[in-house]
């Protein structure tokens, strides 16, 4: 009984020591710091409450309301990292450095957090108090891991001043990243963010559920980074997840710096990680909401986790890359490809070089898909229950009906649109040879003049404007420039699988499509790849001034991407725009599709509808509307197919709300000059599957893409009334 006793006191007086230690009064200075940042916060959220999205308001508070989006950008980093630290703590798993730590902690942090949000969607609970509670619960559940974020951020400032040459890079990379939180602090306004990455996401806030978009279909397919875009527009600031997405890109540099600090040299890290960030292809997908870099990052860290496996034989790096590998499926399917390419790479180590047996290698390839495609089967999953097609829209294209279970197009709707058609083709005969005239023309400028050779990588630096498709100065990155050199250093084993997986991915990806900014998945290793060329290449043949050779490449490279920055900066004034003196409206009014917008938004009436072809980019429409996203004019092929003519169009428009039709004028014509097949994986969506093979051969592949010009341009001139026009070819048009 005694010693009973005696233990109980020595438990009670080792329960007290350790709370006494952690309730030991703070610094005058802390409790002034936190103090300070406790106001500062709560301003910039009565701010962002006081301006609620106002597009036209100017002011000081604008700046608070920046100051908000920041801080919940980077409450969200927090969070994943600590769910990640638990995660890997699960897992046991052994960093080397706190770059791998804080790399690996907010990728798997992010894509949990994804798939926890995307359960509440499913089951109708995307609302702000069940996506609250959730991060309550999650807080509450992680408070040693939000304690540890702390210790690592503390780990970092001393790693990073440790020395004068690291704290002078340091800087350099505090510098970079101050410059991408200014590009990225701004509206949402590249194409695509605003065709479907944030509509979208925006159509499941509003209706608080995932469900099933039938008039978005790229809003159906896998939408992980999306799900932390959605927690930011519950809190109204879709500035927030722009500044998320450049927070995983900057994540994906500092998981560069530590596969390089594991595997290379740290000299080889610091050429990486700004080498990255002096991609312009990179930073321009990076600060905005579109996910290629989030996938290259997500992609790189299952390589990096793959990798590590294969060299300590430690079977807790295959789980986690078999996670990692599930969550890059869920942001984007063709990481498939990539992943085929880990899984070669997988199988031959363990074969060749670890001389593992035949069952042991089987039992590890079978248990590493399984959990792959257990992550990424909730995506999956739903497309199956609500489309029949767990891959929709590839392979089967887009649904022509849902309301009675999903009905895709036929041949029997492919008869009644060739029937509308040669009805327009007989009604104006003259128009319809006008229209043929312009056709031909554009499909011969697609032959000629917009030839593209998508497997000639030197095209894209010599002329890289033909591989971009609505993207801005999307140029590849000059420290690739440097990858021949690597014949002439010595090659490490993990350095050439990741030259050899990103060649094969080039030649199959480059074989199917011609889009540059697919092919951010390489970035990433081909970044490791060009950095360890450079340093090895300089330190073997210019060992005295090889320093100097490194810091003058990687430098022009990121003086480059400076220039971009800061031509982005100047000509859309983002300094006006945080600083408050100019409005988002007046900040997007630059951009070519925003005034046509902003003519619906002022002269269409609140209870008004718009039917958009063209002219897509309607996230900033404050009307409700029906926008096609596709190339084969999806939304106006199924008004065809319902109705026997087009009066019956113009009162099933009618009868949908629909007052005004948006369109853009050079729409049918920017179609034909793409060139057949179109962009974007159209050659794995089976349109064409129906089409009479007589009519492709008198009119050419590109028969339907012709179909729907003729037909909705007979619509147009016999229906509609014009009210605006403007000199970058789009047009408001109201109903007769």
């Amino acid at each position: 009984m005694a010693a009973r006793r005696s233990k109980a006191r020595s438990f009670a007086n080792g329960w007290l020591r350790r709370t006494a230690l952690q309730l030991r009064p703070l610094k005058p200075k802390t409790v002034a710091i936190i103090v300070f940042c406790c106001f500062v916060l709560l301003a910039a959220i009565y701010a962002h409450i006081r301006i609620d999205g106002n597009p036209d308001f100017t002011g000081s508070l604008t700046i608070l309301d920046r100051i908000f989006d920041i801080s919940l950008a980077g409450a969200l980093g927090a969070l994943t990292f600590s769910i990640g630290a638990r995660l890997s703590r699960i897992l046991k798993l052994r960093f080397l450095s706190v770059a791998e730590e804080l790399s690996f902690s907010i990728m798997l942090g992010t894509g949990a957090l994804g798939l926890s949000v995307l359960a509440l969607g499913l089951i109708g609970l995307l609302k702000p108090l069940p996506v609250g509670l959730l991060i309550l619960l999650f807080l509450i559940s992680l408070r040693s891991e939000l304690k540890k974020f702390g210790e690592v951020i503390q780990r970092v400032l001393i790693a990073a001043t440790s020395t004068r040459e690291r704290t002078l890079l340091s800087a350099l990379y505090l510098l970079v990243v101050v410059v991408l939180i200014v590009r990225a602090s701004s509206p949402p306004w590249a194409v695509d963010e605003v065709i479907y990455h944030l509509p979208a996401t925006k159509s499941f806030v509003e209706q608080g559920r995932i469900y099933a978009l039938y008039h978005q279909p790229l809003g159906n397919m896998p939408f992980l980074i999306h799900m932390i875009y959605a927690v930011c527009l519950l809190a109204h600031s879709d500035i927030a997840a722009k500044l998320f997405s450049l927070l995983l890109t900057l994540v994906t540099s500092i998981a560069l710096y530590g596969f390089s600090v594991r595997f290379l040299t740290r000299k080889v890290g610091f050429a990486a990680i700004f080498g990255f960030l002096s991609a312009c292809m990179v930073v321009e997908v990076g600060v905005s909401t579109r996910i290629d870099v989030s996938l290259a990052g997500m992609l790189f860290l299952a390589t990096y986790a793959m990798i590590i496996y294969l060299n300590t034989q430690d079977s807790k790096w295959l789980f986690a890359s078999a996670i990692l590998s599930g969550f890059s499926l869920g942001i984007k399917l063709n990481a498939l490809l990539w992943l085929s390419l880990l899984g070669a790479m997988l199988l031959f180590e363990s074969i060749v070089r670890l001389r593992m047996g035949a069952p042991r290698v089987l039992k590890t390839a079978v248990l590493y898909t399984l959990i792959t495609l257990a992550v990424s089967s909730p995506w999956l999953i739903k497309n199956a229950i609500w489309f029949h097609n767990p891959v929709y829209p590839f392979l089967t294209g887009e649904v022509a009906d849902l309301d009675n279970g999903p009905r895709y197009f036929n041949r029997e709707d492919d008869l009644k649109l060739d029937a509308h058609f040669d009805a327009a083709r007989k009604a104006s005969p003259e128009e319809f040879q006008t229209l043929k005239t312009k056709f031909d023309e554009a499909v011969e400028t697609a032959k000629h003049e917009s030839q593209r050779h998508p497997m000639r990588f030197w095209e894209y630096y010599i002329n890289p404007q033909k591989y971009f498709m609505g993207d801005y100065h999307h140029y590849p990155s000059y420290l690739f420039l440097v990858l021949p050199l690597f014949v002439l250093v010595p090659r490490t084993r993990w350095v050439t699988w990741l030259l050899l997986c990103s060649v094969a991915f080039f030649l199959v990806l480059s074989s199917t499509s011609w889009i540059a900014r697919f092919l951010l998945t390489i970035y990433p290793p081909l970044t490791i790849v060009s950095a360890y060329t450079l340093v090895e290449f300089s330190e073997r043949f210019l060992r005295r001034r090889a320093d100097l050779l490194i810091f003058v490449v990687v430098g022009a490279c990121l003086a480059f991407q400076f220039i971009m920055d800061g031509k982005f900066i100047s000509n859309l004034d983002h300094l006006g725009f945080l600083s408050g003196a100019t409005s988002r409206s007046q900040f997007l009014s630059s951009i070519f599709y925003y005034p046509p917008i902003a003519f619906i938004n002022r002269n269409v009436p609140p209870d008004g509808a718009v039917f958009s072809l063209g002219g897509e980019m309607c996230y900033e429409m404050r009307r409700r509307y029906i926008s096609d996203g596709s190339w084969d004019g999806t939304e106006w092929r199924r008004l065809l197919v319902r109705n026997a003519t087009l009066d019956d169009v113009h009162r099933d428009l009618k009868s949908q709300g629909i007052s005004h039709v948006f369109f853009a004028n050079f729409y049918f014509e920017l179609i034909a000059k793409t060139g057949w097949p179109k962009p974007g994986g159209s050659r794995f969506l089976g349109t064409t599957r129906y089409t009479d093979p007589g009519r492709i051969l008198e009119f050419g592949p590109d028969y339907t893409s012709l179909r729907n010009w003729v037909t909705f341009d007979q619509y147009r001139r016999n229906y509609l009334e014009l009210m605006y026009t403007d000199a970058n070819g789009y047009e408001v048009y109201r109903l007769k």
